[in-house]
Order: C-alpha cells, then structure tokens, then sequence
C-alpha cells in the first residue's frame, strides 16, 4: 500500500489574544511529531516579534513568514 501524506491548512482568526499562542502551540507538537511546518502571520504593526528568533533554532523544520505589516 502506497504512503499517502496529506497537508493540513489551520487558521487562527478573531479579536483579541490566543491566536498566535495556539498556531504557535499546534505547530510545535507537528515538529515533535516529525512533520515540516510553515506557518504565515499577518502583521499588526512594525515592531519586533520574538517567535520569529525562537523559530530560527528548528532550521528547515519550521518556517515561519511575517508578511502583510500593517495589514491589520
């Protein structure tokens, strides 16, 4: 029987906190699993994000993009 790896698409949407503590939560346990993450996050403002530096240390395994700031 052939191996058949499926993708998974999750989106944090809504007011107020949580949203990137859950995607960030989720996405930890995929890499603990042995699955490849990349995870997109539309930016409020220009200051500085400290998950970005955190997610540096997972090399390839997690990638993350910051995009769309001041989007929101």
């Amino acid at each position: 029987m052939q191996d058949v790896r499926r993708g998974l698409i999750i989106v944090n949407t809504g007011p107020g906190k949580g949203k990137t503590t859950a995607a960030m939560g989720t996405a930890l346990r995929a890499v603990g699993q042995g699955m490849r993450v990349l995870m997109l996050q539309f930016l409020k403002g220009s200051w500085h994000y400290g998950e970005l530096d955190a997610v540096k240390a997972f090399g390839d395994k997690f990638i993350m993009k910051q995009m769309g700031r001041g989007f929101v």
